[in-house]
């Protein structure tokens, strides 16, 4: 037996076996379509993949220009408190300096929490309209 024989012979089993069944044909349709399905989600994955990366570099870009915005800040923030400092006023003086005029009402007292009600309050927590001790002082109106 030559070469070609032994060809032809395979060529002729091959066939047999793909006419006689078909199991070999369903078999290879079946992987191509596995192929195809693979090579469409791979396509899919790597659309994905870009927008992600275009993404994480436009929140990238966008976190640069905070982290300026927030060293600018601190910056501005370090030179107002040795201004201050230079005129004697410490950063806290400064802060109680500039209170509204809702937090100043009352005789120029500023509202506190009281640790009896738990409200922000004028009175004092000896005051407190909640103790027992100042129930002959609770106005009509209160609970």
């Amino acid at each position: 037996m030559g070469y070609g024989t032994l060809n032809k012979m395979q060529e002729q089993k091959s066939n047999e076996m793909v006419n006689d069944d078909g199991e070999l044909k369903e078999f290879f349709e079946g992987l191509e379509d596995a192929v195809r399905m693979d090579k469409e989600h791979m396509l899919q994955m790597t659309s994905t993949n870009e927008t992600m990366v275009k993404l994480t570099q436009q929140l990238t870009q966008q976190l640069a220009v905070a982290h300026k915005t927030i060293e600018t800040v601190l910056a501005q923030n370090q030179e107002l408190v040795a201004l201050l400092a230079k005129h004697g006023i410490s950063a806290g003086t400064a802060a109680a300096a500039t209170g509204t005029k809702k937090e100043e009402a009352k005789g120029g007292r500023k509202k506190r929490m009281c640790a009896n009600c738990n409200k922000m309050a004028f009175h004092e927590d000896a005051d407190c309209f909640k103790l027992e001790a100042n129930k002959d002082k609770r106005p009509a109106w209160w609970k």
